[in-house]
């Protein structure tokens, strides 16, 4: 392949600024950190200089802005609650990271050498001038012209402009930076033409870095999950709810309905039912609620981040203050026991608050137990408590008929639930293994209370279906039960195959565990070529 040529003649005075070598990205910084306000200091070289306002600013997920103090060395930039101090010239103009083009120019099909070569050389003349011009030949002849103005004293907005030129229109000699070679695919811009002051930050620049799907922010506050339970939020004329039992509504043009936690003081983490993520934090007075919304899919085939995030999404302000509610009693810790009985069941709605109480209740204790892959933390007395017959007792009833909303905030809340439970299940599995003496009852447990969790999936699901067999994610849903009711009956056959290796008691107990989960989820247990009731 033939590689790319590059013609580079810089501005006599980017001499003086070379020395200031642009990196490959923005340094963009959580603003909450407790080192901001002296680092935004050191940022502008100014030790006496208030930040508190600029820090205050910063730390508004909803606010972009930038500080400039005359003859300061650098400019703060903010946005979505993160901070970046961008380098200045003597003349004043930015040392922008490689990155900054991207929103400009994006070339395809490009030797990355021979590109980045080019971009450096437009960077070196904004560091000049404010102002860069380049050109890039197509293989055939014809050409694209890119012009790019700094906004006066800015870090963060710029004007640009391209053009199509035609072969034999355009006097090579006239550009300084010049781009020439074959393999040329595309070339796009977020912006050709026009006058108005636009980011250069891609948007990938500010993104929040993501575990388990939700975009990972910190605390501003001592909010628990008690505070909030029962507030409501609002955003011109949409409608937040966050239910007591860790249900959320919104109410909307688009209604919606999901789940909420507090992870952190005052972080929110909500799994919405469209399986969209968001984590909120309260902002320093209490009453407002900003975060990160994330996709799991692409905006566009080609976007390589694999995911999308928005720190505009929520600005919701409290418009109610907790609801007066009971909470549940935490389950009785005792000696395990052969259950022998299904507790009575539950009205509908209770049955669905109290059951998502547990789960998340379960979730919150995960964190004392230990190490995932710490097979002795299982059999520690916070581990002996979390996976004890009581609780899988707890988790026997099942709400005999529900809405959909409830449904899907069960089995969200359930599947959120069984990512953080599985680790520990693989332990005990191996544990078992190796040794069914000492771990047959921490194993037994955690096996039960994984078929429960799957067991209550299906039948919700089945019963769905069969009361809205015509909606338009019916197809989808039937789909997800085969697929749970299979891996759920194929458990079930291997616990059978596997009682004789439980000893003494506990091969009893696993024997009258099976058997209650036929009864107590006779249709998730049914044959999959049974419908459902």
């Amino acid at each position: 392949m033939r590689r790319f040529v590059i013609a580079l003649t810089v501005f006599g005075a980017a001499a003086g600024a070379a020395a200031q070598t642009p990196v490959d990205t923005f340094d963009f910084r959580d603003a909450s950190l407790p080192d901001t306000e002296a680092r935004m200091r050191a940022c502008l070289g100014r030790p006496e200089w208030d930040a508190k306002r600029t820090l205050e600013g910063a730390r508004n997920m909803g606010v972009s802005s930038e500080t400039r103090l005359t003859g300061a060395p650098a400019v703060i930039a903010t946005q979505r609650g993160r901070w970046a101090c961008v380098q200045r010239t003597q003349a004043g103009f930015p040392v922008w990271p490689v990155e900054a083009l991207d929103n400009i120019a994006t070339l395809k099909g490009v030797d990355p050498q021979a590109l980045r070569a080019w971009q450096l050389a437009l960077l070196a003349q904004v560091r000049a001038s404010g102002h860069a011009l380049g050109l890039v030949k197509w293989p055939k002849g014809n050409a694209h012209e890119i012009e790019i103005d700094v906004q006066p004293g800015s870090a963060l907005y710029a004007k640009w402009h391209s053009r199509d030129l035609a072969a034999g229109s355009y006097d090579e000699g006239a550009y300084s930076t010049v781009l020439d070679g074959t393999g040329l695919k595309s070339i796009s811009s977020t912006q050709i033409g026009g006058s108005t002051w636009y980011s250069v930050v891609p948007p990938r620049a500010v993104m929040w870095p993501v575990v388990d799907n939700f975009p990972v922010l910190p605390g501003t506050s001592e909010t628990t999950a008690e505070r909030l339970a029962g507030t409501s939020w609002s955003r011109d004329k949409d409608r937040m709810k966050l239910e007591a039992d860790g249900r959320m509504t919104l109410t909307a043009a688009i209604p919606r309905t999901g789940t909420w936690r507090v992870v952190a003081p005052g972080v929110l983490q909500l799994s919405w039912s469209d399986q969209a993520y968001e984590t909120l934090r309260l902002t320093s007075d209490g009453s407002q609620l900003a975060g990160i919304r994330r996709r799991t899919q692409p905006g566009r085939d080609d976007d390589p981040a694999r995911e999308w995030q928005n720190g505009s999404v929520f600005e919701l302000v409290r418009t109610t203050q907790p609801a007066t509610t009971t909470a549940l009693p935490p389950p009785t810790v005792a000696a395990s026991t052969p259950v022998t009985s299904s507790p009575a069941r539950l009205p509908v709605t209770s049955a669905v608050a109290q059951r998502i109480a547990l789960m998340l209740r379960f979730e919150r204790d995960l964190k004392g137990v230990g190490t995932p892959d710490d097979a002795e933390a299982l059999l520690a007395a916070p581990g002996r408590a979390l996976w004890s017959a009581e609780r899988v007792q707890a988790f026997n009833s099942t709400p005999p008929d529900l809405e959909a909303s409830e449904a899907i905030a069960l089995i969200s809340v359930n599947k959120r639930l069984a990512d953080q439970f599985v680790p520990y299940l693989k332990t005990a599995t191996k544990a078992f293994e190796g040794d069914p003496l000492r771990y047959g009852e921490a194993y037994l447990n955690l096996t039960d209370l994984l078929m429960r969790s799957m067991a209550t999936n299906v039948q919700l699901l089945k019963r769905a279906l069969a009361k809205n067999p015509g909606n338009d994610t019916s197809g989808q849903a039937a789909a997800s039960v085969l697929l749970m009711q299979s891996s759920l009956q194929t458990f079930m056959r291997g616990r059978q195959q596997e009682l004789p290796r439980f000893i003494g008691p506990i091969q009893a107990q696993a024997a009258a565990r099976l058997q209650m989960l036929r009864e107590d989820f006779p249709e998730a247990a049914q044959p999959l070529d049974v419908p459902a009731r």
